[in-house]
């Protein structure tokens, strides 16, 4: 199966799409597409302007990241910032 659409994940991690049983099982099981989810629920938890949010996707293709992302919110960039040679 191909990847989900950055596009239907979004809604369906909004609550406003349902994926399809294969799409389910295929997000499960593809370490890209849990990535992806990742990546779409701090855009989601950050974005002060959902439907500008998806509107960027929509239009771009790629998840609108925040400017400065609290890293209290995300542990993989404190890990990040304290690999030596990373400052």
């Amino acid at each position: 199966m191909a990847h989900i659409s950055l596009l239907a994940m979004f809604d369906y991690l909004l609550g406003k799409a349902d994926l399809t049983s294969q799409e389910l099982e295929h997000l499960r099981d593809c370490a890209d597409c849990c990535a992806a989810a990742t990546e779409l629920r701090c855009v989601i938890h950050d974005s002060s302007d959902l439907s500008k949010a998806r509107s960027l996707l929509a239009e771009e293709g790629s998840p609108p990241l925040p400017e400065d992302p609290p890293k209290e919110l995300h542990p993989e960039l404190q890990e990040l910032d304290e690999t030596p040679g990373r400052r």
